[in-house]
């Protein structure tokens, strides 16, 4: 037998239950990620002038778009907008904003590198197959020159340029150097020397180099990969000064 008992209210014991596991289920949320996306598009809809965010308000943006221990992924040092964007994440407050995760092909700016000076950003991926390098999108991409992905995965394979993967971009002379260490997500002590060493080097080459582009077509590992660019662009050198 079973006993119901009547409360004040007037709901059964068992209709409150109901009542209680449906106010649960009401209020739970299966899309908390997307919720949090639109939470903070709108706290800068102030700001917008349609699609357009004001280019003065960028830093205030940035304070409210982003959150401590957010993966961020910047654009190489080959666009406009990633000049702009690193120069005004460097302005942010570090009090409201710290511990950012940076996915990026390379540390190619002196933002990137005062970014964790002021503890702005905690942590850098680079050089792993979740990173790609492109100019635009692969779908994109493969739609233009009117090939499959496949096709165009398969091409990159004898024509550096056309490729996504990171070590590819890197023998085109477009960045420092890749380190080899033992665990990127669990790195050892002799790791962690290595990667200091490293960047303390990289900057001091970067201090007395050219402050051009001409690495990518000077470096080492560009004589390899742009032996034909470097024919190209010495043969209008030498039409043009002649």
């Amino acid at each position: 037998m079973t006993s119901t008992t009547i409360n004040p209210h007037g709901h059964t014991s068992q209709e409150k239950a109901v009542v209680n596991k449906t106010q649960h289920l009401t209020t739970a949320s299966w899309a908390t990620r997307r919720d949090e996306k639109r939470n903070r598009i709108e706290s800068v809809q102030p700001w917008m002038r349609g699609p357009i965010l004001a280019p003065e308000k960028i830093v205030d943006a940035l304070e409210l778009l982003l959150k401590r221990g957010d993966r961020v992924v910047l654009e190489g040092d080959n666009q406009k907008q990633a000049d702009f964007l690193s120069r005004s994440l460097v302005q942010v407050d570090p009090k409201k904003l710290q511990d950012l995760h940076l996915i990026i092909s390379s540390i190619s700016r002196p933002e990137h590198l005062t970014l964790f000076e002021l503890g702005i950003a905690k942590k850098v991926d680079f050089s792993f197959d979740g990173v790609l390098i492109h100019a635009m999108h692969k779908e994109a991409a493969a739609r233009i020159t009117r090939r499959t992905v496949a096709q165009l995965d398969k091409l990159a394979e004898t024509v550096t340029p056309l490729s996504y993967n990171v070590r590819d971009y890197a023998k085109l002379g477009l960045l420092y150097k890749l380190l080899h260490v033992s665990s990127a997500e669990h790195p050892n002590a002799e790791d962690v020397s290595l990667v200091r060493q490293e960047v303390i080097a990289a900057i001091q080459d970067a201090r007395k180099a050219s402050p051009d582009l001409s690495n990518r077509i000077e470096s080492e590992a560009a004589r390899v990969a742009r032996g034909a660019s470097r024919l190209v662009r010495a043969r209008l050198e030498e039409q043009w000064n002649h």
